[in-house]
């Protein structure tokens, strides 16, 4: 809020503003949040967001000429990348996993929408089948409830010796184990708008089991970054756990397809670009309008 009300108060100086829209709302959205967007994309002169779905949801949901709107990328993660890249033999040591092991991580702070539950009872399912299947969470939880919640139902599933609950933050210069340990990540989110986690498996050449929620459709090519599936379907997740760990080496094509985007339409010098493009639409009105709003 503090800096939304800053922003505003630019805006009745005369400041002509550009404001970058991470999120349409925050997660946990509440009444007063709205009414302080509201205001937000109504005064700002341009609006960046990361996807078209972040920009159909701005026109739908509070009214904003389409025309302010510029889609430009969100960067890649690059910087959690060590400079003395870690074998994942390495990582696994560090972690206590297996070179035999199958490993999807679920990443990030924990919260209700983030779907663990689901991703829970999926793993229950799909470790039936798949002996070398291993679940790892890591990331601090919401609230202390939230965290016993999770415990609680990973202590009662017949797989729980199989899933390493790291509910605690995890500090940057330790994120590369989890990645690099790691052969998919886990995005089973009930909702979102944008996910970073999204970008740090990218960066990591990790390809992602998500739920068709927010931009995912978007920002994942189903069978070549990752795959998709239904929100709270757990019979659907738990097959794409099968399906993604039955072919290793494709799971690992797709870990490098999507390192490949990583570097390519995430890296910073495109993003730097594009920001460029939409501050010289309203440094130089005259000599350009805004970039093309894709």
């Amino acid at each position: 809020w503090p800096e939304s009300l800053f922003f505003l108060a630019l805006r009745l100086c005369g400041v002509n503003l550009i404001y970058t829209a991470h999120d349409v709302l925050p997660p946990e959205k509440k009444r007063l949040d709205f009414a302080i967007k509201y205001l937000v994309y109504k005064a700002a002169k341009r609006i960046i967001v990361h996807s078209k779905y972040l920009k159909k949801m701005l026109v739908d949901t509070f009214s904003v000429d389409e025309d302010k709107i510029c889609v430009v990328p969100h960067g890649n993660f690059d910087n959690y990348l060590p400079e003395q890249p870690i074998s994942q033999a390495a990582a696994r040591q560090r972690l206590g996993l297996q070179a035999t092991d199958q490993v999807v991580l679920l990443f990030g702070i924990i919260r209700r929408y983030k779907g663990v539950g689901l991703l829970l009872d999926a793993f229950e399912q799909a470790a039936r089948t798949n002996k070398n299947l291993r679940l790892v969470i890591a990331g601090s939880a919401l609230s202390d409830e939230l965290k016993q919640k999770y415990a609680q139902k990973i202590d009662e599933l017949a797989a729980k010796e199989r899933i390493l609950y790291h509910a605690e933050f995890i500090p940057n210069e330790k994120v590369a184990d989890y990645f690099t340990a790691a052969d998919a990540v886990a995005l089973p989110y009930r909702n979102i708008y944008h996910s970073g986690v999204l970008h740090l498996a990218y960066s990591f050449a990790r390809p992602v089991i998500a739920t068709k929620v927010g931009d995912f459709p978007e920002t994942i090519e189903h069978g070549k970054s990752g795959y998709l599936v239904e929100k709270d379907d757990t019979a659907a997740l738990a097959q794409a756990l099968l399906t993604a760990f039955a072919d290793p080496g494709k799971l690992a094509a797709m870990g490098t397809y999507a390192r490949e985007h990583s570097e390519k339409k995430y890296s910073w010098h495109n993003v730097a670009r594009q920001t460029i493009q939409v501050y010289a639409s309203l440094a130089e009105p005259r000599q350009a309008e805004a970039p093309a709003h894709t």
